[in-house]
């Protein structure tokens, strides 16, 4: 049986003026189109880091077409509340690696 694997996002809101993600090296490879920033995790288990900006007017984050969060003007709608530092812990699905 292939390994899982099993990420997690830490989202938290932010004063800049950009969607910033971070993770370790070497953990995602990233593209952009119009409006959309994909991020594709390579490792067995890893946590991404994802800060947007509190003007933003609208975020979406999704993983496997299911709607984790939504972002807009600094209000947020998610599954979970936030900890103490106002951030979102997000785990994801397990998946089968490609």
């Amino acid at each position: 049986m292939a390994a899982l694997l099993i990420h997690a996002l830490r989202v938290s809101i932010g004063d800049g003026d950009q969607v910033v993600v971070r993770a370790r090296p070497g953990a995602a490879t990233y593209s952009t189109d119009a409006d959309r920033l994909t991020i594709d995790a390579r490792g067995l288990s890893d946590t991404f880091a994802i800060e947007i900006p509190r003007a933003a007017p609208k975020v979406v984050i999704r993983s496997g077409g299911v709607r984790l969060l939504v972002a807009q003007g600094g209000q947020v709608v998610a599954p979970v509340v936030p900890d103490t530092l106002g951030v979102y812990q997000l785990p994801l699905h397990a998946v089968r690696p490609r």
